[in-house]
């Protein structure tokens, strides 16, 4: 069970959405690294399934203008993401 404050990797969030949700915008990581305040690498290991905090998902679901729900894996063993 994760705590709050806990970093999320691929087991816990489908990353694929965040890089879809972008790309739906016509952004690039640059632009949305600009927008959220952080840096690009950020944007990049969120899309890439690597360990990110609740808050960043957060964020960038919001950003995005997409419930936590499509992005957060209900249970990590649900998730397939490598």
């Amino acid at each position: 069970m994760l705590e709050y404050g806990s970093n999320m990797d691929a087991r816990h969030y489908y990353h694929n959405k965040l890089a879809e949700a972008r790309l739906l915008q016509g952004k690039t990581q640059q632009e949305i690294a600009n927008a959220m305040q952080v840096d690009r690498q950020t944007i990049y290991r969120a899309e890439k399934g690597e360990a990110v905090s609740y808050e960043l998902l957060a964020k960038l679901c919001n950003h995005y203008q997409i419930p936590m729900t499509v992005v957060v894996v209900p249970s990590p063993d649900l998730c397939t993401a490598a």
